[in-house]
């Protein structure tokens, strides 16, 4: 086992957003929020930012495509014209001044998208979404964020969402095993859905790993076969089912996770992990080491490592990384014991 618990660590470096991708990331953010702090006419409500996000939480996997940050700010909810449709439109034309470019910024639901953050970057690109947002209670209490669609403020809590990654992460839990599982979990998913977009997001897949994973293997290669294990027991009736099974929010009492994944995008999502499991189980009980490479490697694309060559007397294999482009580091510690 301990040469497939080596190309699992390879596997998992081989994953990691690329180093220099994350500082062009810090890059992207910080002067937004300068700017904003400076704004002559959004400066009066600024009160501070924060990273939200798989970046923030450290679970973001492949490429950083999109950085979230949660613009804090003292509007008034309960005054008319602090609705979310007239703050998002302050905030749209805060942003237009410092990009210039209409183009550049678009409406979300929740949020304004800077398109292009880094002009200076040509061959990098990723977006930001920037949340207003109002504290309610002081730093550890849920936020308000807007629903442009129903021109609301809506409850969330992402400080809460970072503290429930961390604390399943640390050592009194997974040993730090979790962001790695739930990394390996989100390229599985990404590598093996049936569309592009096609849903669970990344987060939804996050808050179920955490509620079903065991806390007591060894390998990450228990986990992954586990916790597909326990995601087929926990929805094994899937076919039947009519609707999509609710998840709580781990940051938010009586609240769920709201998702817009439709049942026909659950049950794929189903599919793919009673498929995936079947495969796993095949891998990790072949006892050559080369097809059982090969068969991982089948499971999560070219990232994880082949041995394509086999010293019979010192018994080494010679591991071929699918993506070997740039070196990559983990932000958190983990280990394949």
């Amino acid at each position: 086992m301990s040469k497939l618990n080596e190309q699992f660590d390879e596997f998992l470096s081989n994953i990691e957003p690329d180093e220099e991708a994350r500082k062009y990331a810090q890059e992207a953010h910080k002067p937004i929020r300068e700017h904003l702090e400076e704004d002559e006419e959004f400066g009066e409500f600024f009160e501070g930012s924060f990273l939200y996000g798989s970046y923030a939480r450290h679970t973001a996997v492949d490429e950083i495509k999109d950085i979230d940050i949660v613009v804090l700010t003292n509007f008034d909810p309960n005054n008319l014209d602090h609705s979310p449709k007239k703050v998002l439109k302050k905030l749209k034309k805060a942003l237009n001044k410092y990009y210039e470019d209409a183009d550049s910024t678009e409406y979300q639901r929740k949020s304004i998208k800077v398109k292009d953050p880094l002009p200076d970057y040509p061959d990098v690109y990723m977006t930001l979404d920037i949340i207003p947002a109002i504290e309610l209670d002081g730093e550890d209490s849920p936020l308000l964020v807007p629903d442009i669609e129903t021109d609301t403020w809506v409850k969330s809590h992402p400080r809460a969402h970072m503290e429930y990654t961390r604390k399943l992460n640390d050592e009194d839990h997974c040993s730090g095993n979790f962001v790695p599982l739930v990394k390996m979990m989100k390229h599985w998913w990404n590598y093996n859905k049936s569309k592009k977009n096609a849903k669970p997001k990344g987060f939804w897949l996050e808050v179920l790993t955490g509620n079903i994973v065991n806390y007591s293997e060894d390998t990450f290669v228990d986990y992954f076969i586990s916790t597909l294990e326990n995601i087929l027991e926990r929805y094994k009736n899937y076919e039947g089912y009519i609707s999509v099974p609710e998840l709580d929010d781990p940051g938010l009492a009586n609240e769920i996770i709201k998702t817009s994944m439709t049942i026909e995008e659950f049950r794929s999502f189903m599919d793919t992990v009673k498929i995936s499991l079947d495969k796993a189980k095949e891998a990790r009980d072949e006892e050559d080491s080369i097809k059982s490479s090969k068969k991982w490697n089948k499971i999560f694309g070219e990232e994880f490592p082949i041995i394509e060559e086999v010293d019979e007397k010192s018994e080494k294999g010679t591991l071929v990384l699918g993506n070997t482009d740039h070196a990559k580091s983990l932000i958190w510690p983990y280990s394949s014991q």
